[in-house]
């Protein structure tokens, strides 16, 4: 009974030090300075000039590298939905559409991702 008690306390302790690592880069600066509501999706901007997103995704507008949708705020990725090995940041505003999203970065550079099917809302040519 004793091992029982003390298997379980361990395996809840090694989920709640998981969860901790999986959301230090949420905790650290994690003020939110900007909120943005699409149609059936969220951008948040974090203090560190970090865009966040969560709800649907299934025309990729969260930015993540894939389709399922999240109920709980992930970090925007860099790049192309092949080459996510880094992180949006160093962004100054954000704005989400109806199935695409956008970011200003603090260069001006603009970063889009989603839907492009209804005619170039990511600023992508025929």
């Amino acid at each position: 009974m004793f091992l029982r008690k003390k298997l379980i306390i361990s395996i809840v302790s090694l989920i709640i030090l998981i969860a901790n690592l999986t959301l230090a880069d949420w905790k650290e600066n994690a003020k939110a300075i900007k909120v943005s509501g699409g149609e059936d999706h969220t951008l948040v901007l974090t203090q560190n000039k970090w865009p966040w997103g969560c709800g649907a995704n299934d025309a990729y507008q969260l930015g993540i590298g894939d389709h399922d949708n999240r109920l709980t705020l992930v970090r925007v990725h860099k790049g192309d939905i092949n080459s996510l090995s880094d992180y949006l940041e160093n962004i100054n505003d954000i704005d989400a559409g109806w199935l695409h999203s956008l970011a200003l970065d603090v260069n001006r550079g603009v970063w889009a991702w989603g839907n492009d099917n209804a005619g170039g809302q990511i600023g992508k040519y025929p």
